[in-house]
């Protein structure tokens, strides 16, 4: 599958009064790649440097970015906490999320986050992973092959993609990763499921591995 991907402009580390950006872009400004269009306006000069970044998300959402070790470092008082103040940036004590551009243009550089947000629609992948979602509403705390289960041999073995363990655990995890589901313990309950809540304490003594 593939998420969606939004880029977001949220300061500007060069002297934007004195240098404005040439493109018109102003802080808040946004735009989408969805999986088959640009939606908004963008730069060319900004596109041509954050396209790789766009299409490395658009495959692995924030895994792309969550191990970078030195995300997590306390540096003190620098631009990035005080851009973190502004709610700008994501704190140094939760887990990476969005990848970071800057302009080209050093007189201005506007600085951008590029993130993951929700499944690019349409495809039988996204269908799939739908019904999923579906069945986990259904019975929340259930197990990749438990869900495997709930599925007719026609819509596991004869519809496309077909249906295996690997793969139900490989799409559960997207769905965690784009907030449609959470995992705990190995099982999977919908987003903010009061089920999910009272079943934490016994759901976290399982092994994590989805089976």
């Amino acid at each position: 599958m593939a998420f969606k991907v939004r880029c977001r402009l949220i300061d500007f580390l060069g002297d934007a009064k004195k240098f404005p950006c040439s493109f018109g872009h102003k802080i808040g400004d946004k735009f989408i790649y969805d999986g088959e269009k640009f939606i908004g306006r963008v730069c060319p000069y900004v596109l041509r440097g954050v396209f790789p970044h766009i299409m490395s998300m658009l495959v692995v959402g924030n895994k792309y970015c969550e191990r970078l070790l030195w995300r997590y470092v306390d540096r003190g008082d620098t631009p990035e906490t005080a851009l973190q103040k502004k709610g700008g940036l994501p704190s140094c004590t939760e887990r990476g999320r969005g990848w970071y551009f800057a302009c080209p243009d050093i007189k201005t550089q506007a600085f951008f986050i590029v993130e993951p947000f929700g499944l690019v629609e349409g495809s039988a992948f996204y269908k799939k992973e739908m019904s999923i979602v579906e069945k986990v509403k259904q019975k929340p705390g259930m197990t990749a092959n438990q869900i495997l289960k709930k599925f007719s041999k026609q819509e596991r073995d004869e519809t496309f993609p077909p249906l295996h363990p690997t793969l139900v655990e490989v799409m559960l995890e997207e769905l965690a990763d784009a907030d449609y589901i959470e995992l705990k313990g190995g099982r999977a309950y919908p987003k903010n499921s009061s089920t999910r809540k009272a079943a934490g304490k016994s759901a976290g003594k399982l092994k994590p591995k989805l089976t």
